[in-house]
């Protein structure tokens, strides 16, 4: 026995037997939209597996660089000040350690003229009365005025 339908599209193609895909299957349209959304979706799930692959590959290139770093540090200015450095010949006298403005005078330190990198018990003395000693000893030895 044959369904209608199809008895319906033989009388209208003119007697040529034409089969007719059964309503249960999807249209070509809809079934090419299928692959290509699988399509993408694996294309997806590729690029997802190739970035983490590629983070984990980093991060152990990046692991092995730290264990090749040289023993002591190249960069001057991340130093830590008890890190000392083998190549510097200052680094083995008893002379303070500092950088290049240690020694300026600070910005806002007033000017006095004293000079204050004598320090020690010679020089906190002065070989000379202070002047105000000095004004005190002549007022005290000129004759009262009337």
């Amino acid at each position: 026995m044959i369904p209608s339908t199809l008895l319906f599209l033989l009388f209208l193609d003119g007697g040529e037997e034409r089969v007719e895909k059964p309503s249960f299957e999807k249209p070509d349209r809809e079934r090419e939209r299928d692959r290509e959304r699988d399509r993408d979706r694996e294309r997806d799930r590729d690029r997802d597996r190739d970035r983490e692959r590629d983070d984990a590959r980093d991060r152990d290139r990046r692991r092995q660089r730290k264990d090749d770093i040289a023993p002591y540090s190249k960069n001057k200015r991340g130093r830590k000040d008890d890190e000392m450095d083998p190549m510097d010949p200052s680094a083995y006298s008893d002379a303070p350690r500092g950088s290049w403005s240690s020694g300026l005078p600070k910005r806002n330190e007033a000017k006095t003229g004293a000079d204050t990198t004598a320090a020690g018990p010679l020089f906190q003395q002065r070989p000379y009365p202070s002047p105000g000693a000095v004004l005190r000893a002549n007022a005290a030895n000129q004759p009262p005025k009337e």
